[in-house]
């Protein structure tokens, strides 16, 4: 297992610490807050009653066409057993107008399925999603996303059922647009 080696010399905001506050504190769960890498890949966690299942970034790409944003983003989880083992998201057609970096954006479910829209998929298609990701640019063709995003239940589909916390980092090459994974 690689961690960032740089992890002291992060700032861990009033969040981060009343969260080390708690009885089930886990640095692991913390990680993604403060940008910890897990073998090169990002490292996200979904936030289930039943556990916490973490998952690691297998693809996407970001690609900004007739100045709306696309991104795209498929992880597999690091248990074998896990469930759900993978995860995906999806943003189609935010308006953006000129530089994406310090982007912040808020954004739920279209109920009219036009767009902008969010998507998530894991055993099934998400019904109701919010998601807040802040972008962030690493180069000309690269952005960083901070992603917060929650779903339905995975697990659940009654009075048991809570929401999903899907939390983590994400540095996206640009694509072209038909080479994202985006819900059709």
């Amino acid at each position: 297992m690689q961690y960032n080696k740089y992890i002291k010399a992060l700032r861990w905001d009033s969040n981060t610490w009343a969260l080390s506050l708690r009885s089930d504190f886990s640095p692991r769960v913390t990680a993604p807050y403060v940008g910890v890498r897990r073998q090169g890949n990002f490292m996200f966690t979904l936030e289930h009653q039943d556990g916490i299942i973490e998952y690691q970034q297998v693809n996407g790409g970001f690609a900004v066409k007739d100045s709306k944003l696309y991104i795209s983003l498929e992880t597999k989880s690091l248990d074998d057993e896990a469930y759900p083992d993978s995860f995906f998201f999806a943003l189609v057609g935010y308006p953006v107008a000129g530089n994406l970096d310090g982007l912040e954006i808020n954004i739920s479910t279209n109920p009219k399925d036009g767009t902008p829209n969010v998507f998530v998929y894991t055993t099934f298609h998400a019904c109701e999603v919010i998601a807040k990701l802040c972008v962030n640019v690493v180069s000309q063709n690269e952005i960083s996303v901070d992603l917060n995003v929650v779903s339905d239940d995975v697990n659940y589909y009654n009075e048991k059922a809570k929401p999903n916390p899907f939390i983590g980092r994400a540095v996206f090459v640009s694509k072209d647009l038909e080479l994202l994974w985006l819900p059709v």
